[in-house]
C-alpha cells in the first residue's frame, strides 16, 4: 500500500508532456492552503448566521415572555382578571394597559368587587335602610303559645 502512495505521488510530480492529453491540474502547497482557508471561513461564516440566528429568535421569546409576565404583573396589582392576558395582544405592555383601561371604562366589570368597610356612620346615610332601623318587639304567634 505504501507503494501505490508512493507511486501515485510520483506521479503527480512528474510534468506533463505536451503530447495532446490533458493532465490533470497540479495544486502548489500555497493554493491548497487557500482553497482550505475558504472553505473554512465560508463555514464558519454559516455557523456564526446560523448561531446568531438562534440566538435572535431566543431573544425574542424571552422578550414576550417577560413582557407577558409584566402584564400579568399589572392585572394582579391593580386587582383585574389575568384571562385580560390570554385574550390580547402582551407584546407590547403599554398597549396592553391601554386596551385593558379601555375595555374596563366599556364594560366596568373587570374589577374586582372589593367590599367597602362596614361603618355605621355610612349606614345611617342610606334613607332606605330607614325600617330596619327601628326596634321592634318580638311577638310570638298564638299557635305556638
Amino acid at each position: 500500500m505504501n507503494e501505490e502512495i508512493e507511486v501515485k505521488a510520483e506521479e503527480t510530480n512528474t510534468q506533463p508532456e505536451d503530447n495532446g492529453e490533458k493532465s490533470e491540474k497540479l495544486f502548489t502547497q500555497a493554493e491548497v492552503n487557500k482553497i482550505v482557508k475558504d472553505r473554512l471561513a465560508r463555514a464558519r461564516s454559516q455557523e456564526d448566521k446560523s448561531e446568531n440566528a438562534a440566538v435572535t429568535e431566543y431573544a425574542e421569546q424571552l422578550k414576550a415572555r417577560e413582557s407577558a409576565v409584566s402584564c400579568k404583573e399589572y392585572l394582579i396589582e391593580n386587582g383585574y382578571s389575568t384571562k385580560y392576558a390570554e385574550l390580547l395582544d402582551t407584546s407590547d405592555v403599554e398597549t396592553f394597559k391601554k386596551k385593558v383601561e379601555e375595555i374596563l371604562t366599556i364594560s366596568n366589570t373587570g374589577r374586582r368587587h372589593t367590599p367597602r368597610p362596614h361603618n355605621t356612620e355610612d349606614f345611617g346615610s342610606d334613607n332606605s335602610a330607614e325600617p330596619f332601623r327601628k326596634i321592634v318587639p318580638h311577638k310570638p304567634d298564638k299557635r305556638y303559645t
